[in-house]
């Protein structure tokens, strides 16, 4: 319940333009409802409209912890660590979402390219 208070909270604070006691009432609505990763995303968009990526990406780490499956918070850090050139975590992510997840032909798709990429052939053609 108070998860859900924080996070109603938040989405006031934010529609009346007072964005960073939003950020610490989501912060809150985090620390009581951990699972609840969709509200948890939404922070990391304010996040990094703010220019706060680090913290966004360490949130976004934390919600694919809970749930590999969630793709806003998939999609986001592999666009982010494809920008800083970090092709092993990149192969790492896309490895474990596709072991799990084996019909996201997106994933599968970025994957195999990926492994094209760094010269993996065989691994790319399994």
């Amino acid at each position: 319940e108070m998860g859900s208070y924080y996070e109603k909270l938040a989405r006031s604070q934010e529609a009346l333009g007072k964005t960073e006691k939003a950020l610490i009432s989501y912060e809150r609505m985090i620390q009581f409802s951990p699972s609840e990763i969709e509200p948890a995303f939404h922070y990391t968009e304010i996040l990094v409209k703010l220019g706060r990526v680090p913290a966004a990406e360490k949130e976004w780490k934390r919600e694919i912890t809970h749930d590999i499956g969630f793709e806003p918070a998939v999609r986001s850090l592999l666009k982010l660590w494809g920008e800083q050139n970090k092709w092993d975590e990149v192969a790492s992510l896309l490895d474990k979402l596709v072991k799990k997840y084996p019909e996201r032909t997106w994933a599968v798709t970025q994957y195999a390219k990926l492994l094209i990429q760094i010269d993996q052939l065989d691994r790319a053609q399994e």
